[in-house]
């Protein structure tokens, strides 16, 4: 009884080197995570800016034509394609946004466990 007692007073610690071990595991698979959501991230802001690139030119050449001749068809047309550019440069913004977010997270990874970050290859920008 007296044996139980004293048990509960003290306990184990694991090994540093086993802690050191764990959140060097731990540390890794948060950067493969982090890098994971970046890359889906700058892969939908890759395929948007096509888009927007896209839908400028078009807004541009149905404004050069709306200029020779009025259309309420070429009218339509110039202010969908104003609202799509807009709700494109604010996407854009948001992932841009997003992808300083987890440049940020990965650097704070990085200062926790310098090792990790020094021999890690990716890098994450938001411009």
């Amino acid at each position: 009884m007296f044996h139980r007692r004293l048990s509960i007073l003290s306990f184990r610690m694991r090994s540093p080197l086993r802690d050191a071990e764990t959140d060097r595991s731990r540390s890794e698979r948060l950067i493969r995570f982090v890098d994971e959501i970046a890359a889906e991230v700058t892969a939908e802001r890759s395929g948007l800016a096509v888009r927007y690139r896209e839908a400028c030119i078009s807004a541009g050449f149905a404004s050069d034509a709306a200029g020779t001749t009025v259309s309420v068809e070429r009218e339509e047309r110039l202010a969908e394609l104003s609202a799509t550019i807009i709700a494109c440069e604010r996407r854009l913004t948001t992932l841009g946004r997003h992808l300083q977010l987890l440049a940020e997270a990965k650097a704070d990874i990085g200062q926790m466990m310098p090792e990790i970050a020094r021999t890690e290859p990716t890098s994450i920008s938001g411009d």
